[in-house]
């Protein structure tokens, strides 16, 4: 039977792997160059100095960057260029929704409340993005 490993209660979660390696490491030698971490994480470690600022010369195509993407906070800050994204759309059964929807608001219409569900793996971000363009 394996053991189970204790945390300490301070450290934070960026894959045990990451987070164990960083905070290990002696603070000039750090274990990674370049990571690949989402928002939550990003603060956290930012929070815990943890990262360092980046070098823009090492980034030569930034300015092939929209001008929406340069606004987000990791590069504002200075910390990272900002990728990926993911589709999110909606799916519903066509047979009991007497309507198609067009349009994110659509889901904030009377006959639907109480009927929508958002899967559990979402990101908050998601939750942020979809109230927006409801409101919008």
């Amino acid at each position: 039977m394996k053991k189970k490993r204790e945390r300490k209660s301070n450290s934070f979660q960026c894959g045990p792997v990451l987070s164990e390696k960083i905070e290990a490491a002696p603070p000039d030698q750090p274990p990674f160059d370049v990571m690949m971490i989402e928002s939550m994480t990003y603060t956290l470690a930012k929070s815990r100095g943890l990262i360092l600022p980046i070098r823009w010369e090492n980034i030569p195509n930034m300015e092939k960057v929209f001008s929406s993407i340069k606004e987000m906070a990791p590069i504002k800050e200075g910390y990272g260029v900002v990728i990926g994204g993911e589709p999110i759309v909606t799916f519903y059964n066509q047979e009991k929704l007497p309507f198609k929807p067009t349009k994110w608001a659509d889901m904030l219409r009377p006959e639907l409340k109480g009927k929508i569900a958002i899967d559990k793996y979402y990101a908050v971000e998601t939750l942020y993005m979809a109230a927006y363009y409801a409101w919008e």
